[in-house]
């Protein structure tokens, strides 16, 4: 009984822990995916903002580049994360370490192509600044009524390159390409020659801005991004199905433990009943063997008694045979010597000295048998204290 109860609490405690490392991994692989999924989403928000900070900077909506900083920073502290996801699943790491590495590399031409972005951007825009200020002062410079072909091709030349920086079409762009190509005949002019300067830089850097804004825009990392969201999502899913398969192998050992507990108890129970059962009987066993004990040694001291009582009685006659012996004895001679003295006297023949002599003996004869009957009396008193004495 003592090893089931000891097993059933090694079952029990054994079930506990179990129960408790499991519960430890699962919230652990939950806080785990939460992280990862947080991750991600930060990088896809920060991924978005950075384009939409490249779109807005394209479109000078910003007036400087720090928002485009910021983002540019979010989207360099994304790729440290993934890169430390050691930190949270060293497993998780070496499954996604080939797309991340992808990633960051596709970050980091992303962000070398920003720099460029920024680079052509500040020069489109100061070209931009310079055509929009020399259209807006000295206006009387390019009145049509001077009718002068450098002033209406200088006022043409801005129109197209302020229509062009407005309006990207094909047609915009032939129209600036041919006003340029026209421009250099006039070279001798020197406002005419630095418009043409800049409407060239503006055609040059909206063409690089374009493509870089394009690749920008079409940067692969959005792609390896879901591919590492598909790829740790079907790592989660292996991990989740061996999760689920553990928590079936633990309801199904709960149950076994159960059932195992449920049969030690009812063993125990059983046990105690047979327990109680046997202490039940063995108290009557005891019971009928004491009374048998009891009676056995009634019987045995009655015996003895008898016994006893037996000797006693065999003493009693030995004792009296002796006693009837001894006393016959001196009675014999006082009934032979008043025989012999009754005769004598019968016969007239006493003679005095025979006479004392028979009377000593009959003295000395009554005397023992006196000394008999003292003896006995003591021995009736005190058995060990009678003396009796042979003549």
């Amino acid at each position: 009984m003592r090893n089931y109860i000891y097993l059933s609490i090694f079952v029990t405690v054994s079930l506990g822990a179990l129960f408790y490392f499991f519960q430890r991994t699962q919230s652990r692989l939950t806080v785990k995916h939460e992280q990862v999924l947080n991750l991600l989403a930060s990088a896809r928000q920060a991924e978005a903002t950075l384009d939409k900070d490249v779109l807005k900077s394209r479109g000078f909506f910003h007036l400087n580049y720090d928002p485009l900083v910021a983002s540019e920073k979010s989207f360099e502290d994304v790729c440290s994360k993934l890169k430390s996801l050691e930190n949270i699943s060293p497993e998780l790491a070496h499954a996604l370490q080939d797309p991340i590495t992808k990633y960051c590399l596709a970050a980091e031409a992303k962000l070398a192509q920003i720099e460029r972005f920024k680079s052509h951007n500040a020069v489109y825009r100061n070209s931009i600044y310079f055509i929009q200020k020399l259209a807006t002062e000295d206006a009387g410079r390019f009145q049509l009524s001077r009718r002068t072909p450098t002033d209406r091709l200088k006022k043409v030349l801005v129109r197209v390159s302020l229509a062009y920086s407005v309006v990207s079409t094909d047609d915009a762009k032939k129209e600036l390409e041919t006003l340029l190509v026209r421009t250099k005949e006039y070279s001798s002019n020197e406002d005419l020659d630095i418009i043409h300067t800049h409407a060239r830089r503006l055609l040059t850097a909206k063409a690089k801005l374009d493509e870089i804004t394009s690749s920008v825009l079409h940067s692969p990392s959005p792609q390896i991004l879901e591919e590492i969201r598909v790829k740790y999502f079907k790592n989660y899913k292996s991990a989740e199905a061996f999760a689920h398969f553990n928590r079936r192998m633990l309801l199904g050992m709960c149950i076994l433990f159960l059932l195992f507990i449920l049969r030690n108890i009812v063993l125990l129970w059983r046990a105690a009943q047979k327990l109680a059962e046997a202490n039940s009987d063995l108290e009557h066993k005891v019971h009928l063997r004491t009374r048998e004990l009891e009676k056995s040694n009634e019987t045995i001291i009655q015996q003895q008694q008898k016994m006893i009582f037996s000797a006693k009685i065999s003493s009693l006659g030995e004792m009296a045979g002796g006693i009837a012996h001894e006393i016959n004895t001196p009675l014999a001679v006082i009934v032979m010597r008043a025989d012999q003295l009754m005769d004598c006297a019968q016969e007239s023949e006493l003679h005095p000295e025979e006479v004392v002599r028979s009377l000593e003996i009959i003295r000395r004869t009554t005397d023992r048998i006196a000394k008999i009957i003292n003896g006995l009396r003591f021995f009736a008193r005190d058995g060990s204290k009678c003396v009796v004495q042979e003549s």
